[in-house]
């Protein structure tokens, strides 16, 4: 009947005789299939020193960011996930210039184990992708689902969040470490914008220059806060080659074409802040300039 839908049903890659190989083969053979734009094979099965093998390593040829993707089949394990961040420590050592994102694609993701990788994520740039065979009507296809992504921000003017204004005390009762990042980084860039300030709000601290928002601090785990920085149309080049000549591991969202913009990410806490003092003053005044051209 015109207009029916077929129904699908997932099948377990494993019972259709493929394994580990196989789907790694698969991402190799055409790594775009994970959603992150046309990728670059490094390197598969990539020894690593101190043992193990790392799957997979994909480099975006655009900006030099690098993913460590480790693969498996079945309920996921945790030991995949350490390895996965243990692998993506490695390589983000061996070359601290770029941007480092830990990937993980596994069969079944479990909510035990979600809310493990959710934990890590607030810390560390991992992605969590689900890799499925769906058979409908006696064609399978493969399909790739990114189930989790630390650096997918939800648009706070469109996912129906309120946002209650709080003052420095409610901050210090519930994350006195971002807080007190937020403090050091205003010390930071005090002297190239004097008019900066401090704007509270329940979710996140906001550093407003001259009344507008160009950055923010969010709770993170292990004490950390990661740090927003909002560029319009996309993050420049000259940001890149800035953080290049640090060690300091960055992130940035896909580029928001309904908002014209993209953001930074760097986890940090205040002395991070307080070492990076005149890096985190020009990665403002670049920010704002993407905005005053």
């Amino acid at each position: 009947m015109e207009g029916d839908i077929a129904i699908a049903k997932a099948v377990s890659i494993r019972e259709l005789g493929h394994d580990e190989v196989w789907l790694q083969d698969q991402i190799c053979k055409n790594p775009s299939i994970l959603g992150f734009g046309d990728l670059e094979v490094l390197d598969k099965e990539r020894r690593q020193l101190h043992g193990g093998r790392l799957d997979i390593l994909l480099k975006d040829p655009d900006n030099d960011a690098m993913y460590e993707v480790e693969v498996m089949l079945g309920e996921t394990d945790e030991t995949h996930i350490i390895r996965t961040i243990e692998y993506w420590n490695r390589e983000r050592r061996r070359f601290p210039q770029r941007q480092h994102s830990a990937v993980l694609v596994a069969e079944h993701i479990n909510r035990r184990f979600f809310e493990v990788i959710h934990l890590f994520s607030h810390s560390i740039p991992l992605i969590a992708i689900q890799a499925s065979i769906i058979e409908t009507a006696g064609a399978k296809s493969l399909l790739f689902t990114k189930i989790l992504d630390a650096y997918d921000e939800p648009d706070d003017s469109a996912n129906g969040s309120v946002y209650q204004e709080c003052n420095e005390g409610y901050w210090r009762q519930e994350s006195p470490g971002t807080l007190d990042t937020s403090k050091a980084l205003l010390e930071a860039i005090s002297p190239t914008f004097p008019t900066a300030e401090l704007h509270y709000v329940n979710s996140y601290i906001a550093v407003l220059i001259d009344g507008q928002r160009y950055l923010k601090l969010e709770t993170a785990g292990g004490n950390k806060s990661r740090l927003v920085f909002w560029f319009s149309k996309k993050v420049p080049p000259e940001v890149n080659e800035l953080l290049a000549k640090t060690n300091l591991p960055y992130s940035t969202s896909k580029i928001d074409a309904k908002h014209n913009e993209q953001r930074l990410y760097i986890i940090a806490d205040s002395k991070l802040i307080a070492g990076h003092s005149e890096i985190m003053a020009q990665l403002t005044q670049m920010t704002k300039l993407s905005w005053d051209k």
